[in-house]
């Protein structure tokens, strides 16, 4: 798979608000919850994409893409789940942050709280919209609409 010309590793991006990757323009994926009902978690994010491509529609955005901080988020949170089909391949998988929308989405309430409730908007996450005209393309970033 390739980004934007360049292959995709997934060691090397990291996880937004447990349903994007860093750097990986218009993609969400879904993993459930291992405590409780899976479908819980699936449900919650498909809403967060509703509220995404809104957000979307309602700006004349046509990209987005979380990236990440000029700081960095340092090391990622250790691992909680002890499954070995999980942990043998640990080193392959894109990892979480520390902090903020960066963190593992792990309780529902915090989870419905974060995907449903807190704005759309991001200081990490870059909505944009590609203008063309002929052969030229440009790049509008609209965090400023925000």
């Amino acid at each position: 798979v390739n980004v934007d010309g360049k292959p995709y590793v997934a060691s090397e991006h990291r996880i937004f608000r447990d349903c994007m990757l860093s750097d990986v323009p218009n993609f969400m994926f879904c993993i459930g919850y291992f405590n409780i009902s899976w479908t819980m978690k699936v449900d919650l994010v498909g809403k967060h994409l509703c509220r995404i491509l809104h957000h979307m529609k309602e700006t004349g955005a046509s990209t987005v893409c979380p990236r990440l901080p000029a700081g960095g988020l340092g090391e990622p949170p250790a691992l909680e789940v002890s499954s070995s089909y999980w942990v043998r391949n640990w080193h392959l998988r894109p990892k979480h942050g520390q902090t903020g929308a960066w963190q593992p989405l792990v309780t529902y309430e915090a989870d419905r709280h974060t995907l449903l409730e807190a704005p759309v908007s991001d200081e990490c996450l870059h909505f944009t919209s590609a203008l063309t005209n002929g052969d030229m393309t440009a790049s509008v970033d609209l965090r400023s609409r925000l």
